[in-house]
This record gives structure tokens, C-alpha cells and sequence, in this order.
């Protein structure tokens, strides 16, 4: 573990215009940066589409915002009922063939 700890970068970055220090992989960098730039762009569209929310409430929409995507994304991967159904239609290959 502490051979990890020597490996990591001290990051800074700006969320609403508040600065954070993160310690990050190396390899984590670039999308730690990627989603500090999504989350500041999507508090952004809020903030002009509802004026006069407060920031808290802006904060709010971008986590249900990000949440529903993550959530929609991990439903197009759930290969779980394509597996069961290949796993059933073999099963029936299996049945046929031994029939013959």
C-alpha cells in the first residue's frame, strides 16, 4: 500500500468555483479532469435553463442528471437476459440433436 501512496498525483480541481485537492492514480488523472469539466458543464445549463435556484438545488440536478445516466448505462449492459435466453435456446439445440 505504501508503494501506491508514493504513486499518487496531487490534483486540483475546480468544481463550481470551488478548488479541490484530490489524490489520484496517474492513470485516473485525465478522467478525474474529464468529469470535473462534465459536472461544472452540466451545473452550467442548469444554472442558465433555472435561474435563481441556489446552488444547492443545482448541485442536486446534476447528481439525479448523473445518476440517471449511470443508472441507463449499467441497463444496456446487463447482458444477463441475452445470456439466459442462449443458455435456454442451447439447451433445446442440446435436445434436438440428441434426439436424432
Amino acid at each position: 500500500m505504501p508503494e501506491q501512496q508514493s504513486n499518487m498525483l496531487n490534483v486540483h480541481l475546480t468544481i463550481d468555483r470551488t478548488e479541490y485537492l484530490l489524490k489520484v492514480a496517474p492513470d485516473d488523472e485525465e478522467t478525474f479532469r474529464k468529469a470535473a469539466t462534465l459536472i461544472n458543464s452540466k451545473l452550467a445549463r442548469y444554472q442558465e435553463r433555472f435561474p435563481n435556484q441556489g446552488s444547492e438545488k443545482y448541485k442536486a440536478f446534476v447528481m439525479l442528471d448523473l445518476a440517471t445516466e449511470l443508472l441507463r448505462q449499467a441497463n444496456r449492459n446487463d447482458t444477463q437476459p441475452y445470456t439466459a435466453k442462449l443458455e435456454e435456446l442451447a439447451r433445446e439445440m442440446e435436445d434436438v440433436l440428441g434426439k436424432k
